[in-house]
């Protein structure tokens, strides 16, 4: 799922997959990209046109009405490497 960059204080990047109803979510504060579901796509669009986004998304999930994944992303892969790098060098 493509993502585009937003100028938000706490989301970097939003993608959607109108298909499957999921929303892909990089925050500013954390490398990882969570997804949430399901999300129709009326509230993606709602979510767009919020000001500041981060606000809504955090009203979204106090509702309760969709599930959330966290996706693993390259920055992620290369930390996990780091650590494990770390540990054998360590030992």
């Amino acid at each position: 799922m493509k993502r585009q960059v937003l100028n938000d204080v706490q989301i970097r990047s939003v993608g959607y997959d109108r298909r499957r109803e999921r929303l892909a979510i990089e925050f500013t504060w954390t490398d990882d990209v969570r997804q949430f579901y399901p999300v129709a796509p009326a509230v993606y669009r709602q979510l767009l046109a919020a000001k500041p986004m981060y606000v809504f998304l955090n009203r979204l999930l106090a509702s309760r009405s969709i599930r959330e994944q966290r996706l693993r992303t390259e920055a992620g892969r290369v930390l996990m490497m780091a650590r494990e790098l770390e540990e054998l060098l360590i030992q």
